[in-house]
This record gives C-alpha cells, sequence and structure tokens, in this order.
C-alpha cells in the first residue's frame, strides 16, 4: 500500500521503538511520549512537514497525540480502524483482566523467544505445517490459541516478500517486551487522547472496519474530531482494513492529501509582481490540480501502524 501512496506523496513508515528494526527503549509506552519519538525521528531524518499522518489501530491515539503536541506541523490524517479512547479510559475489571493476562502471554512469549520456539514455530507455519505452533499455543489455553490463529490470518495476508521480516522481528523477545510495556500503557494513553483538543477543520477521514459490536458499532464521534471529516464503514474488512481493503486505505489518503493540498494552495499569498503577468497565469493554472488529485505543495504522508513490517 505505500508504494501506491508513493505515487501522489512522499510516504514514509518508521517502526516504533522496541518493534522491527528499532531499538527497545526504558521510556513509558504512552501515546504522548511515542509521538514526541516521532517527531524527534522525522526531524532526525530530515523529513520536513506538513505531515498528512496516518494511524492504524493503537496508531490512531499516537497520530492524535502528535497532532495536538505539534498542531502547525499536521495538515490532514486519516484513522484506520483506531482504537476508540471510550474503550480504554475507564477499563472495566474485566478489561484490566485482559491487560493483565496479555501482559503475561507477552513476558511468557518473550522467554520462549529466547529459546528459539517461537522462531521454529514461525518457520513451521511458513512452510504450510502449523499444526505444531497451535498445539504450543494450545497450552496457553482457548484464548490463546483464538489470539494466535487470528493474527496468523492477518499475517497471511501480507505480500510474500515481506514474511521473513515478519518471522524475523516476532522471533525476537524484544518485540514482545515491547508488546507488554504498550499494553499496560493502553489506559493512560486512552485517558491522554481523551484530553487532546479538537482538530479544528483538518481533513480528516475514520475509516472502520465492520466487525466492531455495540456499543462501539460506528465510531461517528471520531469524525466529529474535525469539522472537515467523513466517517466510512468499510464492508468486509476487519480490524486491518489496510490489509483486508487495501484500495479503500489508499484513496483516503488520497483524498486527504489532495484537500490538504488544495488548503495550502488557498492559503498561498498572492505575489504577481514577481513575474509577468501571461507567465503568472500560466503558472498558477499549471500548478492548480485537478478536484481529485491535487500535487503541490507536498505533504509526506506518515504512516502509524501497530506492527511491523512497514506496510503502508
Amino acid at each position: 500500500m505505500q508504494r501506491e501512496v508513493a505515487q501522489c506523496s512522499r510516504a514514509v513508515s518508521y517502526d516504533r521503538a522496541g518493534h522491527g528494526w528499532s531499538d527497545a527503549t526504558s521510556e513509558p509506552r504512552t501515546a504522548r511520549q511515542i509521538a514526541k519519538e516521532l517527531h524527534a525521528l522525522l526531524n532526525a531524518a530530515g523529513v520536513p512537514g506538513p505531515y498528512v499522518l496516518v494511524g492504524h489501530s493503537f496508531g490512531g491515539y499516537v497520530v492524535r497525540a502528535f497532532a495536538d503536541l505539534y498542531r502547525h506541523d499536521v495538515v490532514g490524517m486519516v484513522l484506520v480502524d483506531s482504537i476508540h479512547p471510550a474503550e480504554w479510559v475507564n477499563p472495566t475489571a474485566e478489561q484490566l483482566k485482559v491487560i493483565h493476562v496479555g501482559m503475561r502471554y507477552a513476558w511468557i512469549a518473550a522467554w520462549l523467544a529466547r529459546l528459539g520456539l517461537i522462531r521454529f514455530c514461525l518457520a513451521r507455519v511458513a512452510r504450510g505445517s502449523p499444526r505444531f505452533a497451535w498445539v504450543a499455543a494450545s497450552a496457553f489455553g482457548a484464548s490463546a490459541t483464538s489470539a494466535v490463529q487470528r493474527i496468523a490470518g492477518e499475517i497471511r495476508k501480507l505480500p510474500a516478500t515481506v514474511l521473513p521480516n515478519v518471522r524475523a522481528f516476532w522471533s525476537q523477545p524484544k518485540s514482545f517486551l515491547s508488546l507488554a510495556q504498550y499494553v499496560a500503557g493502553l489506559p493512560l494513553s486512552a485517558m491522554q487522547t481523551a484530553a487532546s483538543l479538537s482538530l479544528g477543520d483538518l481533513p480528516l477521514v475514520v475509516l472502520s472496519g465492520d466487525h466492531h459490536v455495540p456499543p462501539y458499532t460506528d465510531w461517528r464521534d471520531l469524525a466529529q474530531l474535525s469539522s472537515q471529516a467523513r466517517q466510512l464503514l468499510v464492508a468486509d474488512s476487519g480490524h486491518w482494513i489496510h490489509l483486508d481493503r487495501p484500495e479503500i486505505a489508499t484513496q483516503a489518503i488520497r483524498e486527504v492529501v489532495a484537500a490538504a493540498r488544495s488548503t495550502m494552495l488557498r492559503n498561498l499569498p498572492p505575489q504577481p509582481h514577481q513575474m509577468p503577468n501571461e507567465f503568472a497565469r500560466t503558472f498558477l493554472e499549471q500548478a492548480k490540480p485537478p478536484e481529485a488529485f491535487r500535487r503541490r505543495p507536498r505533504a509526506p504522508c506518515i504512516t502509524v501502524s501497530p506492527v511491523s513490517p512497514r506496510m503502508g
């Protein structure tokens, strides 16, 4: 999907600390802390703004925190089945249990990764022999087996060329230890996101999978974050919309990039004295993008996704 987006804008993705190629960190894994790290990374990498931010799942918390901290650097946003703050801001006893169990499984998985068992299981799955992996997962109960099978099903949707990287990343203990930190910080990240300011008239598209159950059926209130927003319920998609319906996610990004460029062009101060009238007219006509696709000025598109490797 990133290649498709790169045809209309500079597209940048990254691995959050502790995932993929990035080193682990002792800093808390909260939305605002991760947003600060992303801002520092963009500056260090020489990727100037303004930015259109794209966040999937927990990444929705991160891009909203980024926009709250660095509002003048952000000109658009796409939320891809973002976690809703209401889900975790006041966790129930059952949700606290889910957090505790999730952290425990992550720590156990990190220990198994050190022994090489995770790498062995992933290699077997890659060869089309998942039975051993399911047996190993079943030792931790039905919920663990279900979770592993669900994640494996999503991973199989990835391009074959990136699967070796996925296996390599999730064979490392740091990936599971970082995951435990993210899970532990969910309530605080939800509180930070719920307290973030309105996005004003920022171009925004909210994509929601059709897998949600009440009371979080449609996520329409996320589209109320901006006066220039629309919400789309994507049929035949689960939580990973960018894998189930990549064309929808790509089109949403292009739509927001076009809207951001349109706004930036309208806000450019007129400077006719700097060029002859005829040249000025020709230049402005050439620079004026069509309604569905605006090319200038370019706004880098930053993709924030909770899994590695880069998926756009």
